[in-house]
């Protein structure tokens, strides 16, 4: 009896302390689970400090620790996905790029195989380091692939379409100076734009402005000439004819017209833009000024020496403030930039 008493104390005893590190094991691998992730969430916490207060150095050493951490979760989680996008980021930051391509190609990998939505917007990352590389054909490839996912999920019309083809992809055309091409992609823009949103919307407006620029960059000056006269009535019937807004497209109209040597045209535009920014900035304000030597490179080019030199004047009593002068031609005076809009 005593060694069977002795037995079942000892199965007793050993069944428990079994039971005890099965217990621990299980403890272990909870809280190991538990402090990977939360050390991850700390390294990307970090990192994503150091990035943004522009310690991109710094940054890269913790991302790059939480992508050490992130290999302990499942090949497919979004938090892998997740630091790459983040080291890749930081890698672009200090011209890293080979790391910077490889990280972002991971993430798509990761994505990809997830099927997720995401991926659009890794590729228009992934396009954007390769046009500051100058790497034009990939850069299009990239933001193309972008337009094709945001196609496939919400349509071709949709307005996401467009902003990703005139923020994006018109910007490989805009670095190698290729404006028809430029001014086709904003005029699909534009119709998506009007299709989706209705032809007053401001963002309609926002397109024929950004397409008349573009039009004025390639000389093209009647055709910038309508889409100012298009964008005037939608702009101020969605900010207010006394906004100062419109002034500056009044001014810009001013300008095509002078371009054009059609300067009788040019100054009611230039007269009702300094109006309306003396009603709204007061008389002293630097966008006044614009206005301002815009008239007196008016008057000058029309022998109008008495009042080019009033306004001249004027402009020189509160000049200071940021211009940029820029020379379309003797003929045509120097013309000032408002650096706000």
């Amino acid at each position: 009896m005593r060694e069977q008493g002795s037995f079942a104390v000892r199965f007793s005893h050993h069944a428990g302390a079994r039971a005890f590190r099965v217990a621990i094991m299980v403890c272990c691998f909870f809280f190991a689970a538990v402090s990977h992730a939360d050390v991850w969430t700390a390294y990307m916490h970090e990192g994503s400090e150091a990035f943004n207060r522009g310690d991109n150095r710094q940054a890269i050493v913790h991302f790059e620790a939480a992508l050490r951490e992130a290999a302990s979760f499942d090949p497919n989680d979004a938090r892998r996905a997740g630091t790459l996008i983040s080291l890749a980021s930081a890698y672009k930051a200090v011209s890293r790029y080979e790391e910077a391509e490889e990280s972002y190609r991971q993430s798509l990998a990761i994505l990809e195989r997830a099927s997720r939505p995401q991926t659009a917007g890794v590729w228009l990352k992934l396009g954007e380091l390769y046009l500051v590389q100058g790497r034009y054909g990939r850069s299009e490839e990239s933001f193309r692939r972008a337009v094709a996912i945001v196609e496939q999920l919400h349509g071709a019309q949709h307005p996401n379409v467009a902003r990703i083809l005139k923020i994006f992809v018109a910007a490989v055309y805009r670095a190698q100076s290729r404006w028809d091409d430029v001014a086709s992609l904003y005029r699909r823009a534009l119709d998506i734009y009007q299709a989706t949103l209705g032809p007053d919307h401001a963002e309609v407006a926002n397109g024929l402005l950004d397409l008349a620029a573009v039009y004025e960059k390639s000389g093209r000056y009647a055709d910038a000439e309508q889409a100012y006269k298009r964008a005037l009535p939608v702009w101020e019937k969605s900010k207010g004819r006394e906004h100062s807004s419109v002034a500056f497209i009044l001014m810009d109209m001013g300008r095509i017209y002078r371009f054009q040597r059609r300067n009788a045209e040019s100054e009611p535009l230039f007269q009702r833009a300094l109006a309306i920014l003396e009603k709204n900035l007061g008389p002293d304000h630097r966008d006044v000024g614009a206005a301002l030597h815009y008239l007196a490179a008016l008057y000058e080019a029309q022998g109008r020496q008495a009042d080019a030199e009033r306004y001249y004047n004027r402009w020189l009593s509160i000049q200071g403030g940021p211009y940029r002068t820029r020379f379309k031609g003797a003929s045509q005076g120097p013309l000032i930039i408002p650096q706000s809009r």
